[in-house]
């Protein structure tokens, strides 16, 4: 391709240019450029809620319910275990270590990071999350350590 003027050159620096505004707007909006935390036990049981935040509006229905019920959970009913939540939608790499299918999982995971338990399936539409069974194990967990 042979460049004829410099008109023809302002264009296709001007075409390169807002090629790389749109891939760096995109990499900031998909978190490409985010810094990827591992996740440290200190020996303690964890939750981890892993959820999406895109989507068609059936979905987010049940994603928002999702995370409504995590923080509407009281902090004695989870026995002060402390609640993660990672946005599927950015981090990849988690998703692949626990082996997410679908959005919205809740997974339990004792002081030695062994799952104890993990629930992919929503119970309904505007509670997804089956917490009562969650606090029953939570109780065993914490009464072995």
């Amino acid at each position: 391709m042979k460049i004829k003027n410099r008109s023809e050159s302002w264009l296709l620096l001007l075409f390169i240019l807002g090629v790389l505004v749109v891939l760096l707007f995109k990499g900031l909006n998909e978190g490409w450029f985010s810094s990827r935390e591992p996740l440290v036990l200190e020996g303690k049981p964890v939750l981890m809620l892993f959820n999406r935040y895109k989507g068609c509006e059936c979905e987010l229905v049940v994603y928002e319910a999702a995370e409504r019920q995590i923080k509407n959970w009281a902090n004695e009913d989870r026995g002060g275990i402390e609640v993660v939540i990672f946005n599927l939608d950015r981090r990849a790499d988690m998703k692949k270590q626990f082996e997410i299918v679908r959005a919205p999982t809740l997974i339990l995971l004792n002081a030695e990071g062994e799952i104890i338990l993990n629930q992919d399936e929503g119970v309904s539409d505007t509670e997804p999350l089956n917490l009562p069974l969650f606090e029953i194990k939570i109780k065993e967990v914490l009464n072995e350590s």
